[in-house]
Formats: structure tokens, sequence, C-alpha cells
């Protein structure tokens, strides 16, 4: 179909329908594809803010994890040590109730020889 179109004030232009219809999709479709590109760089923002995000936190838990494996090192070396400790604990408790049970001998042996 040809109809005749008035373009600011200019004489009359024939334009067939169909060509301004494919014209005005062409257009929507560059428009569309700007609002795809707005909205891909506004995706990648957000998804290099969000990793960001997660290697800040990731971080945070290594070095929390680190920490806590220090710790429990750490308390694990005190155990070890407490139960050497409780081991040389049990060796002076028996070492002094031998030297007390010798004392207690000697001391009877003492009074015998008297």
């Amino acid at each position: 179909m040809v109809v005749a179109i008035f373009l600011m004030g200019e004489t009359n232009i024939w334009v067939e329908l169909e060509k301004i219809f494919s014209l005005g999709d062409d257009l929507i479709g560059v428009l569309n594809c700007k609002k795809d590109g707005d909205n891909l760089m506004e995706f990648l923002e957000d998804a290099k803010a969000l990793r960001s995000f997660c290697e800040a936190h990731a971080l945070e838990n290594k070095v929390s994890l680190e920490e806590h494996r220090k710790k429990v090192n750490e308390c694990k070396e005190k155990m070890e040590k407490l139960k050497s400790e409780g081991i040389a604990v049990s060796k002076l408790d028996d070492l002094q109730t031998e030297l007390g049970n010798k004392m207690e001998l000697e001391h009877l042996l003492r009074e015998d020889l008297r």
C-alpha cells in the first residue's frame, strides 16, 4: 500500500506503508537491544559487586578459620602439657608417698636403735 506523508511542511512524499512498518520494527529492535545492553551492563555491575562481596566474605572466613585452628592447636598443646604435668604430678605424689613411707621406716628403725 502506498500513502502520502507530510514531513515537516515538505511536499507530499509517497512511501510504502510496509517499508514504514519494517523501519519501525527495526527501530524497536535497536531500542530493545539498547535496553538489553543497559540491562546487561547493570547485571554485570551487580555481578561484580556480588563477587567482590563474596571474595571479602570468603577472606574473612579464611582468617577466622585460621584463628580457630590456632586456638584449637593451642588447646591441644595445653592439654598435652597438662597430661604430661598430670603424669609428673602423679609421679611426684607417688614419690612423696614413697619418701613418706621411707621416712617413717627410718624413724621406726631409729627408735629401734635407741
